[in-house]
């Protein structure tokens, strides 16, 4: 049965008994998944309600929208925070956005490359919306919105039970995406960009928890439905470090991958200065030139109104001999 109702059922029991079976399950289950990731795509689990078979961690990007996701993820952790006010808040052209999500599902970035991160942003959260089944699965969907009627701390305990059941793939995305979230909360002196949790809950949670194709509609959500979502993704942000253990940190992106990424960063942005820098020394260039036509074009029409000027009086002086002679 579900976790959630099972934990609803199980009042007025003590939460610390609650919480003490709960944390069984989820040793349990972590346990299942470890073996399972182990033992590759063609072992099976011991574990009864372990699956059969492995998926793999980090998500294939033979699947196009997970290769978006992917690949916009690991790029959005290498930004400066500082620099990007109001990500996911600031909504990229929808040209844009296409043109970046279908060029994503064949190609990666490339180093020299400094893609617009709002535009990234919005292609994160369109290929969200393009997935066939959202991230937490049309099944999963009623166990964690029960979770919220349980008004005590074993709530926490089931929905971190909740997200160890999702497949390893769609695990791994949304502790990536929850973890970009956390990191752009933290105050700017701890190099985030101090939004709220609840603020980036409001883009993120309909997005993560509810596909256009599952539903037909985004337009079609209830606000009673919109609202938890928002209220479960506000908790997986704000409550990050307990949700998704810090022994995996930052997630099943590898250490080493995020550090290449990170190390990608100030070159990508030296570049970006170098061009801009490029660009301005050649405005400038282009400005100078023109001063310099105009002021050649200024020269000569100057010269030009001389020269009628002269030949106007020389004319009068002409005029004036020939009067003379015939007066005389």
């Amino acid at each position: 049965g579900s976790l959630a109702t099972m934990a609803q059922a199980g009042r007025p029991r003590s939460d610390a008994a609650l919480m003490a079976q709960l944390s069984a399950k989820l040793a349990k289950r972590n346990s299942g998944r470890h073996h399972q990731t182990a033992v590759g795509t063609g072992g099976s689990s011991r574990g009864g309600s372990a699956r059969s078979s492995a998926v793999e961690v980090v998500p294939s990007n033979s699947d196009p929208q997970f290769g978006v996701l992917v690949k916009t993820l690991n790029y959005l952790q290498t930004v400066d925070f500082s620099r990007t006010v109001g990500l996911f808040l600031q909504q990229a052209p929808t040209p844009a956005v296409k043109k970046l999500c279908e060029r994503l599902k064949t190609r990666d970035i490339e180093q020299h490359e400094e893609p617009c991160p709002y535009t990234m942003a919005g292609t994160l959260v369109a290929a969200l919306h393009a997935l066939d089944e959202p991230l937490m699965t049309r099944k999963m969907f009623s166990s964690f919105t029960t979770s919220l009627s349980i008004q005590s701390q074993v709530q926490h305990f089931v929905v971190r039970l909740l997200l160890s059941k999702l497949p390893s793939r769609n695990g791994w995305l949304v502790e990536n995406l929850c973890l970009l979230a956390y990191r752009m909360s933290r105050p700017l002196s701890e190099g985030g960009a101090g939004m709220e949790p609840s603020t980036l809950a409001i883009v993120l949670g309909p997005a993560v928890f509810q596909s256009q194709k599952s539903t037909g509609s985004t337009s079609g959500h209830s606000a009673d439905t919109v609202a938890k979502t928002i209220k479960i993704m506000e908790a997986l942000i704000a409550d990050y470090d307990y949700f998704f253990s810090k022994k995996h940190h930052p997630g099943a992106m590898g250490q080493q991958q995020l550090q290449q990424q990170q190390a990608l960063a100030p070159e990508r942005r030296k570049l970006a200065v170098e061009d801009k820098e490029g660009a301005q020394a050649r405005r400038k260039e282009r400005e100078r030139q023109k001063k310099e036509r105009d002021a050649a074009k200024q020269r000569e029409r100057e010269a030009r109104e001389r020269q009628l000027e002269e030949d106007r009086l020389q004319q009068l002086e002409r005029d004036r001999q020939l009067e003379s002679k015939r007066k005389a």
